[in-house]
């Protein structure tokens, strides 16, 4: 009895070992961003975003691996209605969600000076002060995630 519970134990394990390994494999994958293939930003966005690529340029593997971030970041403020109702809220958001992202990770330290390069692309589109995050306030941030993405070299299909 106890082989035959055993026999059973293991083909039960197998069986999920085998269900997760199939569905991680066929699994629909979920577009993580609004950012296509030969997106180019905005002139504007791309003098706003000059100090992110030239950083991005210096580490070119480590600004891809965050890229997908700031995709992200871009699809869930363009969804948005409700959460984000001021830029203040945004800054914060932002700058705390980049830092609770990476933080303990290789990353966090292998892009030197890049907090302070997304604060000034931040603060030249956005703005600094405290405003109600409207529809044209909310498009614009939009774009400057997009740019931002972009400017790291990264691309979402």
């Amino acid at each position: 009895m106890n082989t035959q519970q055993n026999s059973t134990n293991w083909l039960v394990v197998l069986a999920l070992v085998g269900g997760i390994w199939y569905a991680s494999q066929h699994a629909t994958k979920v577009d993580p961003g609004p950012i296509a293939p030969g997106y180019s930003p905005s002139p504007e966005m791309v003098t706003a975003t000059a100090q992110i690529k030239s950083i991005a340029a210096s580490h070119p593997n480590d600004a891809k691996r965050i890229a997908p971030f700031f995709s992200a970041a871009a699809d869930i403020v363009q969804r948005d209605s409700t959460t984000i109702a001021n830029t203040a809220q945004f800054q914060a958001w932002i700058r705390d969600g980049s830092i609770l992202r990476y933080q303990g990770t290789d990353l966090a330290s292998k892009l030197p000076g890049f907090s302070d390069a997304l604060h000034a692309a931040v603060t030249s589109t956005v703005g600094d002060e405290q405003k109600a995050f409207d529809a044209a306030t909310r498009s614009k941030t939009v774009e400057l995630l997009r740019a931002i993405c972009w400017a790291l070299g990264g691309t979402t299909s």
